[in-house]
């Protein structure tokens, strides 16, 4: 069986093959109750703070901006400057760039003076940790840091 069977409350004997590729996946996705795709949600933003984050602020929560600072400031600290897109075992570079995506959402879902707050101080904190440098995580995070109140 697989896992779809065993979580979905409505499975049959009979399951579906398994998706093989996005579209089918959104289709698949598309067909099932939004209860059991909240659960599915649920469960992964328990194991994943940034998606949570990003769930927090499409449900306009204020939680959210706490939140994100906290992943915001963990991110900056346990990035290594120089590194590839991988990054080392801590896939450092990959986490503050995942994190960086959740201020897209903030400021989509209108949290843009708080983005432009939680910016500068990343930006200040990433000065002190790595110094002044030109990487793209740096550079983001300058553009952020000018987002204004009216998201521009």
């Amino acid at each position: 069986m697989s896992s779809v069977e065993l979580d979905h409350p409505e499975s049959t004997n009979s399951p579906a093959p398994p998706p093989e590729n996005d579209a089918e996946l959104t289709a698949f996705l598309e067909d099932q109750e939004s209860e059991w795709l909240a659960e599915q949600l649920m469960r992964i933003a328990e194991e994943d703070p940034v998606v949570r984050a990003r769930l927090a602020a499409a449900a306009g929560f204020d939680s959210v901006v706490d939140d994100t600072r906290d992943l915001l400031t963990g991110a900056v600290l346990a990035h290594l400057p120089g590194l590839s897109e991988e990054g080392g075992p801590s896939g450092a570079p990959a986490r503050l760039d995942r994190t960086l995506e959740t201020l897209d959402d903030l400021v989509d879902n209108g949290y843009a003076a708080e983005v432009h707050e939680l910016a500068r101080e990343a930006l200040e904190l990433y000065a002190k940790t790595h110094g002044e440098d030109e990487s793209e995580q740096s550079e983001r995070l300058r553009g952020f840091a000018a987002v204004t109140e009216a998201g521009v």
